[in-house]
């Protein structure tokens, strides 16, 4: 089971991450608009709003396990239809690979906490890992792929493999159902989940978390570049905000798993996305460096308690389900604002410390919401 949810945690980002360093080529070669081009990397964040909630209630009626297996299905049609189809299934593709991605992105912290009850804090730490080492991967090797003769067609395709390996790995976990097996699961809190105010705090500090995760990962080579920094070196800026993301999304939560107070922890991810953004205000290119190291490690820290968070403030998997149904739904919807507010307030002045400035703001409230979320409660 775990190397299944370790490959599944891959795929939910490999497909996902890997058009964004594509997106010129791709706009060259269709023709897209700059609006089209926006829309082409909003369409999954839109997705994952719109599915999230309802994923824990298709999980139920057909079976959490056979539900991943058709959300992988479904990353692997939108996989081929992008890139073969034209612009139609670019566009149809992209949004079909959100959902089978949504699907997924709700289930897994489920099955975790199904499977692995004691073990929540240092599952959901190596599926988080695998999540961010694709996303590496995927801003590393898909420009070289491209140019190596694959074009950005096959340099998008090509990724569908490990989608098929990890389906057939998957399917062996396709009867898994997460349904209520005991008094501890009956007993769960049966009011909407949208009137729980802990889940509303895990909902900000997660959908905040996002929020600064997609603003920076979209807008920080631009960010550098206007501050007179090369474009190649901007791109070394920018993955090593992703690279340093992976040892505090191994530790962090496993670590955090060993208390029942989280606090702590959602803590220092929020004060150092703050240090690392008034870091990156002083517009200087060795600044520049050490405020994505620092935002990296907040990324690492934040990003997967948001995750864990899921699982530890839920009393069963099913409820499991339910928050991150939640989270993830009203999350992504606010973590798709983000690079949207922050090229709106650039247009309004040339200053980019007018977006970090929201960026800062956005920072002081996750760090409010983490701690209530972090608390040794539950839903």
């Amino acid at each position: 089971m775990m190397l299944s949810i370790i490959l599944v945690a891959f795929c939910l980002r490999i497909i996902i991450t890997g058009v964004g360093p594509l997106l010129p080529e791709i706009t060259e070669s269709l023709g897209l608009s700059g609006s089209a081009s926006v829309l082409l990397t909003t369409l999954p964040l839109i997705a994952f709003a719109v599915v999230s909630p309802l994923t824990g209630g298709i999980g139920r009626r057909l079976g959490e396990g056979r539900t991943v297996l058709i959300g992988l299905c479904l990353i692997l049609l939108g996989t081929v239809l992008r890139s073969t189809a034209g612009i139609l299934g670019l566009f149809l593709g992209t949004a079909i690979v959100g959902v089978g991605t949504a699907i997924g992105n709700v289930l897994l912290p489920a099955v975790v906490k199904a499977e692995y009850p004691t073990r929540v804090g240092q599952v959901t730490a190596y599926f988080t890992v695998a999540m961010v080492a694709a996303a590496a991967i995927g801003l590393a090797l898909n420009v070289p792929l491209s140019t190596a003769g694959l074009g950005w067609n096959g340099a998008l395709m090509i990724w569908g493999i490990a989608v098929v390996i990890t389906g057939f790995i998957w399917r062996r976990n396709v009867s898994l159902r997460l349904g209520t097996t005991g008094p501890a699961e009956a007993a769960s809190d049966p009011k909407p989940i949208w009137k729980c105010g802990l889940a509303w705090c895990v909902t900000l500090y997660f959908g905040i978390n996002s929020l600064i995760f997609y603003a920076v990962i979209g807008w920080l080579p631009t960010i550098l570049q206007s501050s007179g920094m090369a474009g190649q070196t901007a791109g070394m800026v920018t993955s090593l905000y992703q690279v340093v993301s992976l040892a505090p999304s191994l530790l962090v939560p496993t670590l955090a798993g060993k208390r029942r107070d989280q606090r702590g922890w959602l803590l220092l991810g929020s004060i150092l996305n703050i240090i690392g953004i008034i870091t990156l205000m002083a517009s200087s290119a060795a600044a520049a460096q050490v405020a994505a190291t620092i935002m990296g490690l907040a990324n690492g820290c934040a990003f997967s308690m948001g995750l864990a968070l899921m699982g530890f403030r839920a009393k069963n998997a099913v409820d499991a389900a339910r928050l991150s149904g939640f989270a993830q739904s009203v999350g992504y919807a606010l973590a798709a604002t983000g690079p949207l507010v922050v090229g709106w307030l650039h247009d309004l002045t040339p200053n980019w410390n007018i977006g970090l400035g929201y960026i800062l703001f956005t920072c002081m409230v996750a760090l409010l919401a983490g701690q209530k979320a972090g608390r040794d409660e539950t839903i």
